[in-house]
């Protein structure tokens, strides 16, 4: 006995199909919003390991800023020329690596001659600075003539954490007058025109003109400043009741570059 599909059965068979329709595309639905979920936490994840790195970079470039110690100091050589002594502490206990550096002087009567007796010099070729590390180099300054001037140092070296970026490092020096003048004390004195007296404690008259510690500053005490073209002197003329200060007289064969010297010393002691 057959029998042919009739309204009611056919209704159903649309019914179950749409049903099941709906059923996946509830299903892609919700696959959407999930995947949409996972992205969006991914995204997020991403995001907070970036910012977390970059965090991270920016401590190292602090640790380094406040760890890595440039000096300098300066002492004629006795041909007319200034030796620059440089060091470079590393006191982190990470490596700087591919150390580069640049030396600025802000004049034009000066020539900067680079030498490190075959050692490395960080102004040629990359060095690397181990931690705890020290980097030294003596570098000679031709002048044309005496001059004051300011200049700069410029470290540049690898970020450990962030390879391609770079971290710089600047201190500022100043090359003045004083240091590029031999030092002496004199047995008498010399017969030079009279420039000023002015009053300086005996501390500073001490550290300036690097008079050691085991001899006496004293009245009629005769300091030599001299160059290749200009000598001036420093004599004591008197000195204070509890003798923290003392007068001193300046005298040179040049009054103007005394003049200068002196503002200088003004300003090193803030007198």
């Amino acid at each position: 006995m057959s029998s042919e599909n009739g309204p009611d059965e056919a209704h159903l068979t649309e019914q179950s199909e749409n049903t099941i329709v709906e059923a996946v595309s509830s299903s892609i639905l919700g696959a959407q919003t999930t995947l949409g979920a996972i992205c969006s936490h991914y995204e997020q994840s991403a995001q907070k390991s970036v910012d977390m790195a970059s965090r991270m970079a920016l401590l190292v470039q602090q640790i380094y800023k406040a760890n890595m110690k440039i000096e300098s100091a300066f002492a004629p050589v006795g041909n007319g020329n200034i030796r620059m002594s440089l060091t470079i502490k590393n006191e982190t206990m990470l490596p700087a690596t591919s150390m580069t550096g640049i030396l600025n002087l802000e004049t034009k009567d000066a020539d900067i001659l680079y030498g490190n007796d075959g050692k490395p010099d960080l102004f040629k070729t990359p060095c690397n600075l181990a931690p705890q590390a020290l980097y030294t180099q003596e570098i000679e300054i031709r002048l044309k003539k005496i001059t004051q001037c300011n200049g700069t140092v410029i470290l540049n070296f690898m970020n450990p954490l962030s390879p391609n970026d770079s971290i710089e490092l600047k201190r500022e020096f100043g090359l003045y007058l004083i240091d590029q003048c031999k030092k002496e004390i004199l047995d008498s004195k010399l017969d030079l025109d009279l420039v000023d007296r002015l009053c300086y404690p005996v501390r500073f008259l001490r550290d300036i003109f690097e008079i050691q510690p085991i001899i006496g500053i004293s009245y009629g005490m005769c300091i030599a400043l001299s160059s290749s073209k200009y000598k001036i002197v420093c004599e004591v003329i008197d000195m204070s009741e509890d003798l923290k200060s003392v007068e001193v007289e300046f005298t040179s064969n040049d009054q103007q570059v005394a003049q200068r010297l002196i503002e200088e010393l003004s300003i090193l002691c803030g007198v």
